[in-house]
């Protein structure tokens, strides 16, 4: 039976992260990284061209050495990918990391590791991340394509409107019973119904009016969040 995971959406960006390996592996692994403007760093003798040409990384053209994780001019690494086609440097890499209480990924044995990265759906602010525990990375993958061709577009779009109106929301609107059924509001069906039938023009109207009535009057009812059709 597959190890239980703990879900966690990281903030890494500009922080020090090192990927130990040159192929397509580290290569999907930068990629990812790269999305989340972290500062990365790649060790490796060889790097495979499409790896090489990618913007915002250091890559260092050596064999991968304990003194690059636990020397004393280290850098203070954030996380760590093993991901080279060698178990033997791939389990260095990780016990360094270990020594070092730094979380590492075995890209090869994710059980081994600490972390394993899920299939993931990125359209901005919008994330969706499913992983089978390491059972079917392949099957994460169908699984997530599943969920995000049913996704809504509209639901994509409040969540960017969402990015500005919560801040408005917790600055304005003082008692917490009002703002609390406020936010649930603005994802509740008339929202979505508006965004749906009359884009983002009528759903900043329905924001106005809904914020305005928060600041005048007392709570009104809940709304069931639910897609439009």
């Amino acid at each position: 039976m597959a190890t239980p995971v703990y879900p966690v959406f990281l903030h890494l960006a500009r922080q020090s992260v090192l990927i130990v390996g040159g192929g397509k592996v580290a290569l999907r692994k930068a990629r990812g990284l790269i999305e989340a403007q972290a500062a990365i760093t790649v060790i490796s003798p060889v790097f495979a061209a499409e790896l090489a040409q990618l913007p915002n990384l250091v890559l260092r053209r050596e064999k991968y050495q304990s003194s690059g994780m636990i020397g004393p001019d280290a850098p203070q690494w954030r996380l760590v990918f093993a991901a080279t086609d060698d178990p033997e440097v791939n389990r260095q890499v990780a016990a360094d990391a270990r020594k070092c209480q730094v979380f590492c990924c075995r890209c090869d044995a994710s059980e081994e590791g600490d972390f394993s990265n899920a299939s993931v759906w990125r359209r901005e602010p919008v994330v969706v991340a499913v992983s089978t525990s390491g059972a079917s990375p392949l099957l994460a993958a169908k699984i997530a394509q599943t969920l995000t061709q049913k996704l809504h577009p509209s639901l994509v779009e409040l969540a960017v409107l969402m990015d500005s109106w919560r801040a408005i929301v917790m600055a304005e609107i003082a008692d917490s019973q009002a703002r609390a059924t406020l936010l649930r509001q603005l994802v509740g069906d008339e929202m979505l119904r508006a965004l749906h039938g009359g884009g983002t023009t009528a759903a900043r109207n329905l924001f106005e009016s809904y914020l305005a009535a928060a600041k005048s009057g007392p709570p009104g009812a809940e709304e069931k969040t639910t897609a439009p059709d």
